[in-house]
């Protein structure tokens, strides 16, 4: 028999209760349950008591934080108190995620409750489960996942307790396939994935194994509210069934009352049912010691509130370029170390850029709405024009607007830290290489060689072809290797360059013809209404929006999705600039061709996309940029329109765990409208041609139709057309309602005959997210010769995540993550000066596997699941 030292139990009615809050997402009324089992099939009733956590929504991020150290923990801790004398299984429990009990243990924290709280954590009273918060999951990089459990692993060490082995997410519906690979390469065996109930479920059994693409599986339950009732639904596979009882937005623990109710309930419905007030671990020990049948569900779930990371632009792509380049710190300062180099470790700000980069990416994205409760200013809830102009001058939106400004924060101190410990480290290097004239030092942090441009640093004017840089290593070039652009005297809308011919189309602002004159096929769709590069507008009315609630929220009254009160003479509109003004400069590495809006028709000051065509590599660079956007509350959304010549078209997407068909892939009930990319994704026709593309900093893409306000339960795309997403202000809450000011988005495509995933997809696309990086040194040098080889890699399409300071304890850490879906030995190559005898396998959080492998002359071979990581602790 299985024993636990704190059930709880909890009624669904009761908890319904409790969710005063939880209209700000939700309906009123409960979700309809789906139809109950026998109540005398459950031997084991383990309940546990959790509240939902925004990091804001429902006040801003201070206003929450400050509740969950002060106000809620006090309420937690009284009801450990008072249900201390109650029998062993009914004592209460408070389950938290990491990153919030950890911040409420931190300097901020009143030193005597501080203690309180430690204290309830030894006692098991106030537990955690493995994950920091609830996330837009698929917006995140492979090592941000990872070094987001690390809070509940230092929790864990902390107080001598084992590491968790149960995760929990609540009210976003979806998400990344990357998660059962994730947990279950670090150890967790359980994941709790709680929907809201006004979205669109996905359509998963109540409890099953989630399989990744490496093959990994963790015990799933998925839930169409955040938590669960009582009683079990019908068919519960299971003579254990967990009593998930969730308390809403940023509610804290329920009363006396209601837990004293909750025990009534629960002997009641279940008499005959030994009941456990605990964890989530408990529950999963218990399942996975039964063994039952359950159904094994192997695809992706893409998020169906993903939209939401466009409402911010300038931060998603910050985060986007931070999160690439974090990788690549790491590896540069060990390397540096190695070679002799010692400027102080970067471990502290590269943990804290990580930490900020998450908590960007949880949920949570500012208030409910625009005017509601503590941001209401007696005013309408939805104004428009010259009315919410007006509102907005004298102050209304003060507290919205700061909310996400709280909110942009954590991407941009995450960016700043990445950015400066970056250039310090390649400033270092620079002047570590020997040699007395002036020198342009490229470093390369991808694991395998390559050749690329760069702007050189403190001369942007400058264009340099770094040639042969070595996997993970630099070379020194001469400045005189660089060279300036010439503005030609005249811009034709066709011309030629060394590997495409192109024609320019100047009303619709974009590339009509685009030939590769290596195969000499034809890369633009004449057939589309839309030119490659095209900006596209789209405004959305009344009934576009109507229609989306219909078929994603199913129509449930009072709540809606969209924006209210909408003027009757909007109507949908799909619009661009219909003139473009042409300029064109060269040099011997590139050409480079800029179209201007010659009206931009009120939508910003300034519109404008540059397009590169390298001499040297075959991809074309698109850049679109916009200087005062014209904030607007009125729904809208922009794009980048790519239709390509790829007939019968098969789409690959570099998702999160790897590629994805949409096709056979997507779990039913998921995101087929619009998906969050991590690498890029390739369009290849029935010959194996086709198209590989990256955005460099709007990740979010539609393929076929631009995605919107759409919800298709099976739409399979048809069309070789990617809509790369700009901006958008899709909904009424959570996220921004307009987007303002002047940003820049970037997105590389290049044409491809190869059906390898490495070299179709992998390695141009990642060489795009990591551009070579450079500095400038003027000194007499040091003693680092003038080019030298890193780490490498002989796998293609294998990632370096990780090589640095072991996070989850002593040592250094070196960790691959395979792309290419190839599994096989793979040998790894360290970087001169680091001396390592041999290598321990570890899982994501540090625990040993017991395999050591030898290192020989600096070559560790490994084996490497395809789609896995393989993490290594280095012994010198």
């Amino acid at each position: 028999m299985i024993q636990t030292r704190h059930p709880i139990i909890l009624p669904l009615a009761a908890c319904l209760g409790l969710w005063s809050g939880f209209a700000a997402r939700a309906s009123d009324q409960p979700a309809a349950a789906p139809e109950s089992a026998d109540a005398a099939s459950i031997d084991h009733l383990w309940v546990v008591f959790k509240t939902h956590l925004d990091i804001g929504y429902t006040e801003t991020i201070d206003g929450v934080l400050a509740r969950y150290r002060g106000e809620m923990m006090d309420q937690a801790l009284d009801l450990v108190e008072s249900t201390r004398s109650l029998p062993e299984g009914q004592q209460f429990s408070w389950s938290l995620a990491g990153w919030p009990l950890e911040h409420a243990l931190g300097p901020l924290q009143d030193p005597v409750r501080r203690e309180r709280i430690a204290q309830a954590v030894r006692d098991h009273a106030i537990t955690f489960h493995a994950l920091p918060f609830t996330t837009h999951t698929e917006t995140q990089d492979l090592e941000d996942l990872v070094r987001g459990l690390g809070h509940s692993s230092r929790l864990a060490r902390r107080f001598g307790k084992p590491l968790p082995i149960a995760a929990k997410m609540t009210d976003v519906p979806s998400h990344s396939w990357v998660l059962p690979t994730l947990l279950s390469q670090a150890g967790v065996r359980f994941l709790h994935l709680g929907c809201n109930p006004m979205s669109a479920q996905v359509q998963v059994p109540p409890l099953f194994w989630w399989e990744g693409p490496d093959g990994s599986r963790i015990l799933c339950a998925y839930t169409h509210d955040y938590g669960s009732g009582l009683r079990p639904p019908r068919g519960w596979p299971s003579h254990h069934y967990l009593a998930m009882m969730m308390t809403g937005d940023n509610k804290g623990p329920p009363t006396p009352a209601a837990v004293a109710k909750f025990r009534r309930d629960a002997a009641g419905q279940h008499p005959s049912a030994q009941l456990h007030i605990g964890t989530l671990d408990d529950f999963a020990r218990a399942v996975i010691a039964e063994n039952p049948d359950l159904p094994v569900v192997r695809g992706d779930m893409p998020d169906t509130w993903i939209h939401g990371w466009m409402s911010m632009p300038r931060e998603a792509a910050a985060v986007r370029r931070s999160r690439a380049l974090a990788p690549a710190l790491e590896m540069l300062d060990t390397q540096l170390k190695a070679w002799g180099i010692h400027g102080g470790g970067c471990e502290p700000a590269l943990a804290q850029a990580y930490e900020q980069s998450g908590l960007f990416s949880e949920h949570t994205f500012g208030p409910a709405r625009p005017i509601r409760g503590i941001w209401n200013h007696g005013l309408p809830r939805y104004l428009y024009g010259n009315a919410w102009r007006t509102a907005r001058r004298n102050g209304a939106y003060s507290l919205y607007e700061q909310s996400f400004d709280d909110k942009r924060v954590f991407a941009h101190t995450s960016h700043d830290i990445i950015s400066r410990e970056l250039t310090s480290r390649l400033q270092m290097l620079a002047s570590a290489v020997t040699g007395g004239d002036e020198r342009i030092v490229v470093f390369n942090a991808l694991p395998w060689p390559r050749s690329g441009l760069i702007a050189v640093p403190g001369h942007p004017e400058l264009i340099l072809l770094a040639k042969d840089i070595p996997a993970g290593g630099y070379r020194s070039f001469r400045p005189d290797q660089a060279r300036k652009p010439i503005v030609l005297p005249d811009a034709p809308a066709t011309f030629e360059t060394p590997l495409f011919k192109i024609s320019f189309d100047l009303r619709r602002g974009g590339i009509s013809s685009l030939i590769d004159k290596s195969s000499g096929l034809e890369l633009a769709d004449h057939a589309s209404p839309h030119a490659i590069g095209q900006f596209l507008h789209e405004r959305f009315d009344q009934p576009r929006m109507e229609e989306y609630h219909r078929t994603y929220g199913k129509g449930r009254a009072p709540y809606s999705w969209f924006k209210g009160d909408i003027p009757p003479g909007v109507k949908y509109a799909a619009l661009t600039p219909a003139e473009w003004t042409i300029s064109r400069s060269r040099s011997e590495f590139a050409d480079t061709v800029t179209l201007t809006a010659a009206d931009p028709v009120g939508l910003a000051d300034e519109i404008s996309t540059t397009f590169i065509f390298p001499h040297h590599q075959p991809w074309v660079e698109v850049e679109w940029r916009v200087v005062a956007k014209t904030p607007d509350p009125l729904p809208e959304g922009g794009w980048l329109c790519f239709p390509f010549a790829v007939r019968d078209p098969r789409f690959t997407l570099g998702r999160l765990a790897g590629p994805v068909d949409p096709s056979r892939d997507l779990v039913a009930g998921s995101n087929r409208d619009y998906f969050c990319l991590n690498s890029g994704l390739m369009i290849q026709g029935a010959d194996g041609t086709g198209i590989g593309l990256c955005p460099l900093d709007s990740p979010c893409v539609s393929l076929g139709e631009p995605g919107l306000w759409k919800f298709s339960r099976d739409d399979v795309p048809r069309k070789p057309t990617v809509f790369v997403n700009l901006y958008n202000n899709q909904w009424n809450t959570n996220f921004p309602e307009w987007q303002e000011g002047s940003w820049t988005s970037r997105v590389r495509f290049w044409p491809t005959g190869d059906p390898d995933m490495a070299s179709g997809l992998v390695s141009p696309s990642w060489e795009a997210r990591v551009p070579l990086l450079a500095a400038t040194d003027h000194g007499k040098g040091g003693r680092l010769p003038r080019d030298n080889q890193g780490l490498s890699v002989s796998k293609a399409g294998v990632l370096v995540t990780a090589f640095g300071r072991n996070p989850d304890g002593n040592g250094m850490l070196l960790r691959l993550w395979d792309q290419s879906g190839v599994a096989g030995h793979t040998s790894i190559r360290l970087p001169s000066g680091l001396p390592v005898r041999s290598a321990r396998l570890v899982n994501l959080r540090g625990e040993p596997l017991g395999v050591t492998l030898p290192a020989s002359n600096g070559v560790i071979e490994v084996p490497l699941n395809a789609f896995a990581p393989c993490s290594l602790l280095l012994d010198p």
